[in-house]
């Protein structure tokens, strides 16, 4: 019987594609016009080195720092002039004023609060996922925020999901998380034993999957989850 649900946040409630997008489009933009490069040019940079932030870190919660990621990138730009704090401020400000949360997720929410205790699972900053929460107006939707942060490694090693459910004194079996990414979050319930519900949605939508990142059952959208978490019904 599924009593607690642990939510993913990027991809899972709210569309984090376009946000972040023109994020890193604005940040450019700002770079540029405060040095003799073009706005191309530090945005291809940016991405090469955020590729290499995430590819190369292994499951290191520093790989989702973006303070290393701009501190790298002034530095290979050799740009002096502008501080990691401008950067920072100026990337998640353009992030949090184009959140909005899924609608068919607000739609189905007062359901889910009546039937489930409800956390957060973030490789994300408590801070950084506080902020976003609010910014969704989903501040008071959840019960806690477990993030990579304190355990240091991210999904989906398992220290990350044992951590959480050390702290909710729930057995794996009657704990459930929805996330959008199968190597992160449907490998890692699977690998904590945990009931996976991949929401086929975003930029993992053609993800080719692995026997361990194959979910229990997958959703496209929230409106089905009451005919498959214990045949709860609205």
């Amino acid at each position: 019987m599924i009593e607690t649900i642990f939510f993913d946040v990027d991809g899972t409630v709210y569309d984090e594609s376009y946000p972040k997008a023109i994020a890193e489009l604005l940040l450019s933009e700002f770079i540029s016009s405060k040095c003799n490069r073009s706005s191309s040019e530090v945005y291809n940079t940016f991405r090469e080195i955020k590729s290499g932030f995430v590819g190369t870190r292994s499951n290191n919660f520093s790989k989702n720092n973006r303070m290393l990621w701009f501190e790298t990138l002034l530095k290979h730009l050799q740009i002096a002039s502008i501080s990691y704090d401008e950067l920072n401020d100026l990337y998640w400000n353009a992030v949090l004023e184009r959140m909005d949360p899924y609608i068919d997720f607000l739609h189905m929410l007062p359901w889910l609060k009546r039937n489930f205790d409800l956390y957060v699972l973030t490789d994300e900053s408590i801070s950084i996922c506080q902020n976003k929460l609010q910014h969704l107006g989903l501040d008071k939707t959840f019960i806690k925020i477990f993030s990579s942060e304190q355990v240091g490694t991210t999904k989906p090693e398992k220290a990350l999901f044992d951590f959480a459910l050390s702290n909710i004194s729930q057995s794996p079996e009657n704990v459930a998380i929805i996330g959008d990414n199968p190597s992160a979050d449907i490998a890692g319930g699977n690998i904590s034993r945990l009931f996976t519900i991949w929401l086929r949605r975003g930029k993992y939508y053609y993800y080719p999957k692995s026997e361990v990142e194959t979910p229990n059952c997958t959703i496209t959208n929230y409106v089905q989850l009451p005919s498959l978490i214990n045949g709860k019904s609205m």
